[in-house]
């Protein structure tokens, strides 16, 4: 019997997004190698979130890049992650876990919600170009993980990505 072997997806944060819509090359090219090697390209539901607070509140360039990326992901073959009422509950153990163990900064609260989004509809990476989760204290974040009954999910620059295909 052939064994069942596991989708491949990888979750995107909201500034790889943004950096696909300003044209940056790391970011492109991470998309069309995954993408050639039949990895589905997903967002979570804050993600999406953010880039239509910034399409309709931000300002100057930050405007102009969300309206960008929310009017590209089809042509890019990015799509939503679609989570369950339940998913959605799974999610706020996690994020309380994060804010009273300071493992991001309080401004960054909606990371920790995108990072349960992606664990609790069962991705195992978070591509991000975004600092404060780069560097965030990773083994602190799998504890968190664990704490909440979710699985740890790997936080991933686009750049890395690409240069461990080589």
């Amino acid at each position: 019997m052939a064994e069942q072997s596991r989708p491949k997806r990888l979750a995107l944060d909201t500034n790889v997004l943004m950096d696909l819509a300003a044209g940056e090359g790391f970011a492109k090219s991470f998309v069309e190698k995954y993408q050639a090697r039949g990895y589905d390209l997903r967002v979570p539901p804050t993600v999406l979130i953010e880039l239509a607070y910034f399409a309709t509140r931000g300002e100057g360039e930050k405007q102009r890049l969300a309206e960008i990326a929310l009017k590209s992901m089809r042509g890019w073959r990015i799509t939503p992650i679609v989570m369950s009422d339940m998913e959605r509950r799974q999610r706020e153990n996690f994020v309380t876990y994060v804010q009273d163990r300071r493992l991001l900064p309080p401004k960054e609260e909606h990371d920790a919600l995108i990072l349960a989004e992606v664990s609790v509809s069962d991705f195992n990476a978070l591509v991000t170009s975004d600092r404060p989760l780069l560097e965030s204290d990773h083994d602190g974040m799998a504890i968190a993980f664990n704490d909440a009954g979710l699985s740890p999910v790997a936080i991933v620059h686009p750049a890395r990505m690409v240069k461990a295909l080589r």
